[in-house]
């Protein structure tokens, strides 16, 4: 009982550590937009760049659109042509930036880093 009475503290304790960082996982795949059961993250790739989802884009481009998707795959595989996603519809506009891309989807702007290899 003594024993017990000793690492009771210890597991309680334990337990809420990996509780807080459950947590912070969930809230950070949350604040990126990537389910956790999806492998493969929302991608597109422009110009032969492969550009990978990060998040919301703060704010609206100011300047004309720079293209639209014309093709979007499946979301488990990568696109492997220009023009293409992997999430949400053709006709998205996009807006190429210095090393990233901004992708307006369903009225939001997400933003998408250049991946590097």
């Amino acid at each position: 009982m003594e024993k017990l009475k000793k690492t009771l503290p210890i597991i309680l304790l334990a337990g809420l550590a990996v509780l807080a960082l459950i947590i912070i996982s969930l809230k950070a795949i949350k604040e990126f937009n990537v389910p956790p059961e999806i492998e493969v993250p929302p991608m597109v790739m422009i110009d032969d760049i492969m550009y990978q989802l990060k998040g919301d884009y703060s704010g609206v481009p100011e300047s004309p659109a720079s293209g639209t998707i014309e093709k979007v795959t499946l979301e488990d595989e990568e696109p492997s042509e220009n023009g293409e996603a992997n999430f949400g519809e053709e006709n998205m506009e996009y807006w190429v930036m210095d090393d990233y891309i901004v992708i307006k989807f369903d009225e939001e702007f997400l933003k998408l880093d250049r991946v590097e290899e």
